[in-house]
């Protein structure tokens, strides 16, 4: 995952260094010609990214190079995001009124420093790749310009045979299959039938079972067997189906001679055609196949086993089979006949309950059995014992072990699923990952790509999160009342696999930190942080971290020292993604304001914080802010508008909060604020430093939940309300108003400005007494 990750880097910093913005800065700040030859270094060592990965498992020289390559690629990206941060400054300054100290840093003397600061940064970086590359020439790379190939072994050709007495567990699945074949409620004349689960489950085993079946024998006049795996390629399937019906392979035929003799070998026979380990996702190319395949008689029926739903979906508009895993019972039983010789397993009690152990690894899937299973068949205790306190992924590989296997769904994921899905490996096995802030944080650290210029990346992020889900990398889907997805979980093994392509760049951390290295650029705590936790020094070095979580950090009760907390902002520079949530801060570092690349900060249930440092708003990237639950939390910085990339304000329980900052309008990028706050118009405060709530009309992005707490007399305010511009929130689904110290004569008029579009129905209204 780590070199396709960089070249996905590497290709966005070409694309993003040719902008016109990035060349009119550069070219004013006097840095343009080193920028030229920084890109031409990063095009030179793209090209022989993809080559590198494919070698890397067979040489430490090249895993070595490609350790350095990253550092340096990421040393590109971390200076990139600094001169789009600094250009972005410049805009919005000079779109409004500054300090003198801020006009200062822009001014034409202080443009030559930074200026001659970013040379000297790009030469460096620059230097640094040549070097790297001309290291790299020794390896013989080949080039591979604007590629992106699938890397990895392609799956073994399938066959129809199979000893049923060696399958376990797969009865009641054969039973139901049968069931769908000789079922006569389809009215099509030839109906499709998808066995949809992870690679290594067992489908192709299922397909066989059904096929070998004496009563499907007897009901088929014809049983044809085409493995097709990657390539979907009509002429090649047609030459094997051919092949299977006559036994004679056919001559070099043209596609019009190989469907006629298609239709002549079906024609009005009731076949049963098994299509094994199917990837195509293009309906067209489907519908094509399809066409030559309906010259079968009534009751053809074709078996289809893949890894995706959108395969299914797209051959089918009938169900499909969800093939289970298989259970503990099951499980136990296959793993007893392929890992303890004959008697074995009665006589050495202490090792059945290794094996148990042993067993919880594989997550009820037979190819995983199988392969442990074997490993261990005929290994003294050591072995066992060793192989008890190892992870699938580091075992060795073998041309059908689970983990190659499971890899050839990794290898057909795009590059920025790749990303998405091997930065699960920071979560830890079995925890419940959140939808939204899943994709918040994908967004936050730059795997989101928009498939056009008009989806956001929120509707981007839904993509590639339903994606997983269609390829099976996420299962245990909870829903709303709605239907809507909330969370998901991973399956041990597909963690197993993100663990293993994620490498050492991301880490989940232990009490001894002894799994963390130089290249590590994300990190999640593995335990709850408590109040005498210090930084370890090893953590310290690691000033290229982008991303610090705290997945398993109790909601409240902890209270780090404040020398922790301050530590964790102002060393790690280059962070794309803070969690402090649940730590009890209670004074945030004014050093915040440095952390230029931030895109997502979690400072919730923090109890104790009662106001945020104003530098808070020199973080001009920033995405996501999560303050809820944050009791104690009066007052948001005044500059709070100048955070004009911010997408998600999330302020749930924030009680003792009493307005939001004037300016609130300028933020037309958020698309989640689920409270909003009018403080009293008694006094001039309130105008000079308060939003009101015609802020909330340029806000046309907001989606979801929106609680609206109107505080003090509103008699003046009725044409404001109307202001608030509602009514064109079409993304808002529900809309709760509080009323505090509001006589109720001017309810009715204040409702009907702030009336939402048709969709939205206001969902409560309440009043508090003065």
């Amino acid at each position: 995952m780590a070199e396709a990750v960089l070249y996905n880097i590497a290709q966005e910093l070409i694309i993003n260094m040719s902008s016109a913005a990035i060349e009119e800065v550069a070219s004013a700040w006097g840095y343009k010609t080193h920028l030229a030859k920084l890109k031409n270094s990063i095009n030179t060592i793209k090209d022989v990214l993809l080559d590198a990965e494919e070698r890397q498992p067979n040489s430490h020289a090249i895993r070595g190079w490609l350790e350095r390559l990253r550092v340096a690629v990421y040393d590109a990206d971390d200076l990139f995001d600094e001169i789009t941060s600094l250009t972005d400054q410049n805009e919005v300054i000079y779109g409004g009124k500054c300090t003198k100290e801020v006009r200062f840093f822009f001014s034409k003397i202080n443009q030559l420093h930074v200026g001659s600061t970013m040379s000297r940064k790009i030469n460096e970086i620059r230097e640094n790749l040549d070097d790297i590359a001309k290291d790299g020439g020794n390896f013989g790379f080949r080039l591979q310009v604007n590629e992106e190939p699938v890397i990895g072994r392609i799956r073994d050709q399938s066959y129809s045979f199979v000893r049923e007495e060696d399958i376990v567990g797969r009865g009641s699945d054969k039973v139901a299959i049968l069931g769908m074949l000789f079922g006569s409620d389809i009215e099509e004349t030839v109906s499709v039938i998808p066995i949809v689960g992870i690679g290594g489950l067992g489908k192709t085993t299922l397909a066989q079972l059904v096929y070998n079946d004496e009563k499907v024998d007897d009901h088929f006049e014809l049983r044809l067997w085409v493995c097709v795996s990657d390539m979907f390629d009509i002429k090649v399937i047609v030459e094997k189906i051919l092949t299977c019906a006559t036994c004679v392979k056919p001559s070099d035929l043209e596609m019009e001679q190989l469907q006629r003799q298609l239709r002549d070998a079906i024609g009005g026979k009731r076949y049963l055609l098994v299509l094994d380990d199917v990837w195509n996702e293009d309906r067209e190319e489907w519908l094509k196949l399809k066409a030559l395949l309906f010259s079968g008689g009534p009751g053809s029926k074709i078996l289809v086993t893949t890894r995706l739903r959108q395969v299914a979906s797209i051959m089918t508009t009938g169900l499909c089979y969800d093939l289970r895993h298989l259970t503990e019972a099951e499980s136990w039983s296959l793993f007893g006949k392929m890992a303890f010789e004959p008697g074995q397993e009665s006589k050495d009690l202490e090792l059945v309950e290794v094996g148990k152990e042993i067993l919880k690894k594989c997550a009820n899937v037979p190819l995983a059995i199988r392969t442990v299973g074997g490993l261990l068949y005929a290994r003294d205790r050591k072995r066992w014992l060793a192989f008890k306190d190892n992870e699938l992924a580091k075992l060795p590989e073998t041309g059908n072990s689970i983990m190659p296997i499971l890899k050839l769904s990794y290898n057909h994921l795009s590059s920025s699923l790749k990303h998405c899905f091997a930065y699960c490996a920071l979560f830890p096995k079995d925890y419940e990952l959140e939808k939204e802030r899943l994709i918040s944080l994908w967004i936050a650290e730059g795997f989101v790509v928009p498939s056009c210029e008009r989806q956001s990346l929120e509707d981007a992020g839904e993509e590639h999160f339903m994606d997983l889900v269609q390829r099976c990398f996420f299962q245990n889907l909870t829903k709303d009342a709605l239907g809507t997805i909330k969370s998901c979980r991973i399956h041990d093994l597909m963690h197993d696999l993100a663990l293993k392509e994620a490498g050492g760049e991301s880490i989940i951390l232990t009490c001894d930190m002894r799994n963390l290295n130089k290249y590590t650029h994300h990190i999640s705590s593995g335990f709850n942080l408590t109040s005498s936790w210090e930084i370890p020094n090893c953590l310290l070095e690691l000033n290229r971290l982008r991303t610090f979580l705290l997945p398993e950090q109790a909601k409240l009760g902890t209270r780090i020292r404040k020398s922790v907390s301050d530590q964790l902002v102002t060393n790690f520079r280059r962070l794309r993604v803070l969690d402090l949530h649940g730590l009890g801060v209670e004074i945030l570092s004014n050093s915040i304001g440095d952390l230029i690349h931030l895109r997502y900060l979690d400072l919730s249930f923090n109890s104790h914080i009662k106001t945020l440092p104003n530098s808070i708003s020199r973080l001009q990237n920033l995405q996501v802010l999560r303050l809820s639950k944050c009791y104690r939390l009066r007052k948001l910085p005044s500059d709070f508008k100048r955070l004009i990339n911010l997408r998600c304000l999330e302020l749930e329980d924030c009680d003792a909060l009493t307005h939001m900052p004037a300016g609130m309008g300028r933020l037309t990028a958020l698309r989640k604020l689920n409270q909003f706050i009018v403080g009293s118009r008694t006094n001039t405060f309130y105008l000079k430093q308060c939003a009101q709530l015609k802020d909330l009309s340029s806000l046309n992005n907001l989606s979801g939940d929106l609680q609206i707490l109107l505080q003090g007399k509103w008699k003046a305010a009725l044409s404001e309300a109307k202001e608030a511009n509602l009514c064109n929130k079409l993304h808002i689904v529900k809309l709760v108003i509080d009323f505090f110290e509001a006589h109720h004569m001017y309810h009715e008029s204040l409702l009907e400005g702030l009336q939402p579009n048709q969709n939205v129905q206001i969902l409560a209204v309440t009043y508090y007494a003065a």
